[in-house]
């Protein structure tokens, strides 16, 4: 057997089974909610495996525009806003879930929250 004999321990490592992740493949693979809380104004976002669709996924990261409204005092009603919110995965294969504290996005009680939208996703899946 020379070295480039194959071999079947090598699967794991082939990088021909894993898909790239991106922002316009995301939705065939996961599914994602968020609740969010005025209380205390923390947003928990959760991204859940569509069943079936994938084994694992590696180096996993999402991107989720959180968007919000300015309502203070000399700021127009409707003026669009955003803070970047990253998630991180990583790797494995079940449902991920976080929660995070708005405060630490630039959001205040003067900022109305509007919801999430997908930036950004990298990783890859099998």
């Amino acid at each position: 057997m020379g070295d480039n004999a194959y071999s079947e321990e090598n699967h794991d490592h082939d990088e021909s089974y894993y898909t790239e992740l991106s922002t316009e493949n995301f939705k065939d693979y996961f599914t994602y909610d968020y609740d969010y809380n005025s209380k205390d104004m923390t947003v928990t976002i959760k991204i859940t495996p569509i069943d079936g669709k994938l084994t694992e996924y590696q180096d996993f990261n999402v991107t989720f525009n959180a968007n919000a409204v300015k309502n203070s005092s000399g700021v127009n009603k409707g003026d669009s806003d955003y803070s970047t919110i990253s998630i991180s995965p990583g790797s494995g294969s079940g449902v991920y879930s976080k929660k995070y504290n708005l405060y630490d996005y630039g959001f205040d009680k003067k900022v109305r929250f509007m919801g999430i939208n997908l930036k950004d996703v990298t990783g890859k899946v099998r």
